[in-house]
């Protein structure tokens, strides 16, 4: 099950990141086109300096460890925007609701950030209503947690194999966070763990099954696939909402 993306899908990728102080060699590959652009960055010295707007969104007691993964989340999200053509000096805030990020008018995107290195998918608007992102480290210390996230469907998957139930479990988890991160905005409702099953589509991707209640709100609930990757003690998923025809 270790799944590596593929290097060609997006050839902007092959190249180093370099934001500021920050230097990353890609570790993850994106499953989409040039226009989801996905983007990698490693802590490297000092916290990356953010834009006043940024800053401010922290407050004065935040930890040293939350500004360094707030900075080297935004860092994320400006290399990923920058693929795309978007100035540096676009500021990603916050909705104050959500606390989800709040990306430049027109894009969309999303982020995510563990020990000392962070991801970010971003798009422009028209090809993609919903973008989630998240990054779990791969250990045998996880508790089983399979009944709070899992169907019936999904248990009888991790428990499958019980050599590889608790790497399942943890993909599961995954897939169902940037599942969550790119529905959830687009929802009335709150959407929980229980009310999506993903089932497995291929060696590297999950086929999203949405409860009956969500299918109005979500008509291309079906459609959704969410794409995994592991690679160097982690694990990579990634979840676009296609546009609407």
């Amino acid at each position: 099950m270790d799944v590596h993306g593929s290097p060609g899908v997006n050839q902007q990728l092959q190249k180093d990141i370099r934001v500021g102080n920050m230097y990353s060699t890609p570790m993850f590959y994106s499953p989409y086109g040039p226009e989801i652009a996905l983007a990698e960055t490693r802590l490297s010295g000092e916290p990356h300096a953010l834009l006043p707007e940024e800053a401010a969104l922290l407050p004065s007691s935040a930890s040293p460890l939350r500004r360094v993964e707030f900075s080297i989340g935004r860092a994320a999200a400006h290399s990923a925007l920058a693929q795309l053509g978007v100035s540096p000096s676009a500021a990603v805030l916050r909705v104050p609701e959500s606390r989800a990020p709040l990306w430049p008018g027109g894009f969309i995107g999303s982020i995510t950030h563990k020990s000392e290195r962070a991801y970010a998918l971003a798009a422009d608007s028209t090809h993609a209503r919903g973008l989630g992102i998240d990054l779990e480290m791969v250990n045998d210390r996880h508790i089983d947690i399979s009944k709070r996230i899992a169907t019936a469907e999904e248990i009888t998957w991790i428990e499958q194999s019980p050599k590889l139930k608790s790497l399942r479990m943890l993909l599961l988890f995954s897939a169902k966070e940037s599942f969550y991160k790119a529905v959830s905005p687009l929802l009335t409702d709150h959407i929980g763990f229980h009310d999506v099953t993903l089932l497995p589509r291929d060696e590297s991707s999950f086929r999203a099954h949405v409860s009956q209640r969500f299918l109005g709100q979500l008509p291309s609930a079906e459609e959704i696939t969410i794409h995994y990757a592991i690679d160097q003690g982690y694990i990579l998923s990634m979840c676009r909402v296609l546009p609407l025809d």
